[in-house]
């Protein structure tokens, strides 16, 4: 009689020593993604754009500004308390107004606040705040006028078109920290202030 044959070993149970489910596909539609703001502009809304303005205004602040208007594109200067009386006549009183775009793009809207020596605005400070506070609540365009001195305020007619804005940022200090963070002088030996009094002084 010929030797006995042992049953064969049982194949190895694949799920047993391979886990699938490190290997499944994914879907890239699957990999949440946003965008991280490092950089904020200062300046005002651009002619072909509806915007939105923040409506909580604890974001805003009221700021003095320099503007030098020798660099080409205007680089925007927060100028710090202590030096505002010395340069008060080169300044601007601004209202810093957290602001999206209808694509998204978040902007410091630098609204105008300086008054004359009645304490009134001008007709482009009245209009552009008036601006702000219509945006809070829908989206416009904001058009300057200068036959009249003043801004004009355009509305979608179909506003259906557009959905609710969402701003990503809600902490003050990180808004203006981001919109100025290389464009403070706090100082009189900041560039801007020696060659603002050389050629005005």
């Amino acid at each position: 009689m010929g030797n006995l044959i042992g049953a064969a070993a049982p194949a190895p149970d694949p799920e047993n020593t391979f886990n699938l489910d490190e290997f499944k596909r994914i879907s890239p539609q699957t990999v949440l993604e946003r965008k991280v703001i490092t950089n904020i502009q200062v300046r005002n809304p651009k002619k072909n754009e509806f915007i939105r303005t923040n409506p909580d205004h604890n974001l805003r602040f009221e700021a003095m500004l320099a503007e030098d208007r020798g660099t080409g594109g205007g680089k925007v200067y927060m100028v710090k308390h202590d030096l505002q009386a010395m340069l008060y006549r080169y300044l601007t009183a601004k209202i810093l107004v957290p602001t999206i775009s209808s694509t998204g793009v978040e902007f410091l809207w630098a609204v105008n606040d300086t008054r004359d020596h009645r304490g009134d605005l001008s007709d482009w400070a009245i209009t552009a705040q008036n601006a702000v506070n219509l945006a809070e609540k829908m989206w416009i365009k904001v058009l300057p006028n200068m036959l009249h001195g003043q801004y004009d305020v355009i509305e979608p007619v179909d506003a259906e078109y557009f959905n609710e804005p969402v701003f990503s940022l809600t902490d003050r200090k990180v808004i203006v920290g981001l919109a100025f963070k290389n464009h403070t002088i706090t100082s009189v030996d900041h560039p801007w202030v020696k060659e603002t009094l050389a050629k005005k002084g």
